[in-house]
């Protein structure tokens, strides 16, 4: 049987496993993310923008992704698959069952407690937080 709380937070689990290691072991991606979060911040400060700063605010607000090598988005899928079988068989050994709602609230808090700790030191996402003003 399917558990699907279970599932939610394996899932979860993994992407941010992915995002935190990338952000440690990856200086050139932290260094974007700090320069994009300044820039931002810079032109979030400007109550009427140009046109131009509109364009420059937008390409940091949703940067056009680069492309990336079948092989590189097949290791990254095997990458996920096993970081997730890999957190489903800790929850089954340790015999670990959680409910769906209660998954689906770790889910809506966990996302603010990183981005709380990830703005510590500037590496944090722009997403809804930044509208809600947490402090």
């Amino acid at each position: 049987m399917i558990e699907y709380g279970n599932l939610l937070i394996c899932i979860l689990l993994t992407y941010y496993t992915v995002f935190i290691f990338n952000l440690l072991f990856n200086k050139k991606y932290r260094n974007e993310i700090k320069h994009d979060n300044e820039k931002m911040s810079e032109l979030r400060k400007i109550p009427i923008k140009s046109i131009e700063q509109q364009k420059e605010f937008l390409k940091y607000r949703h940067p056009i992704n680069k492309k990336t090598s079948y092989l590189k988005f097949i290791g990254m899928i095997v990458l996920y698959l096993g970081l997730i079988n890999l957190y489903k068989y800790i929850l089954k050994y340790f015999n670990v069952t959680i409910n769906l709602y209660i998954a689906l609230v770790f889910i809506f808090v966990l996302p603010f407690i990183v981005n709380l700790l990830l703005r510590k030191f500037q590496l944090h996402k722009n997403d809804i937080s930044t509208y809600i003003k947490m402090r």
